[in-house]
């Protein structure tokens, strides 16, 4: 499967070529998608496969949120899988089911076919997490090197700081070592500044 985005990113007005944070896209949007890989892999529950009602009305996935799966049988017959949303619900860690996965038949060869699909969504996760960490992470500033291109520089260490006072510290002495640009993001806000090396210019 597809990495699934929880949050919206657009070109920034003033530079193109970095993206902006817009916001948490709605549950509905998540859910649609995930159908959508559901049905392209062959994966599509043969019962049904519905979100909770929570979610209606363009409810948001809330910052720094994660999937949570659970894969068991059902209490009359067939397989359920649980997708559920963690994160922080009106400042209140909360688990809030995004969906329900039903097959039909309670074998062995449907518990396979649900345990196959609750790792697909776990993998997809991981990775989304671990290539986009700085997505999921709400405090502080990140400092990124950059080429000529405006792509990360390669074989350049880049720095995850929290007091706002040495950000030019920093940044002079990544650009002194050798990048052509710096971009500092805040955290909290996800706006992103660059700094270019006047030497470069």
């Amino acid at each position: 499967m597809k990495q699934i985005e929880f949050e919206r990113w657009e070109p920034d007005a003033e530079n193109p070529r970095r993206l902006t944070y817009a916001g948490q896209r709605t549950a509905e949007d998540v859910f649609h998608e995930l159908e959508a890989q559901l049905d392209s892999v062959g994966y599509l529950p043969d019962e049904y496969f519905t979100m909770d009602w929570r979610w209606e009305h363009g409810r948001q996935i809330p910052k720094g949120a994660d999937f949570f799966c659970k894969t068991d049988y059902g209490g009359s017959e067939g397989i359920y899988l649980d997708v559920a949303i963690v994160g922080s619900f009106n400042n209140t860690q909360k688990t809030i089911s995004l969906g329900t996965y039903k097959t039909l038949s309670d074998g062995d060869d449907a518990m396979h076919t649900m345990a196959a699909l609750e790792a697909d969504f776990l993998i997809a996760m991981h990775k989304l997490v671990n290539e986009n960490l700085q997505d999921f992470t709400w405090s502080g500033y990140d400092l990124i090197p950059l080429d000529e291109d405006g792509n990360r520089k390669a074989n350049s260490c880049g720095y995850a700081i929290q007091n706002p006072e040495k950000i030019m510290d920093y940044v002079n002495r990544m650009l002194s070592g050798g990048c052509y640009a710096v971009r500092v993001i805040d955290n909290a806000t996800k706006k992103a500044t660059d700094y270019e090396n006047e030497q470069e210019n």
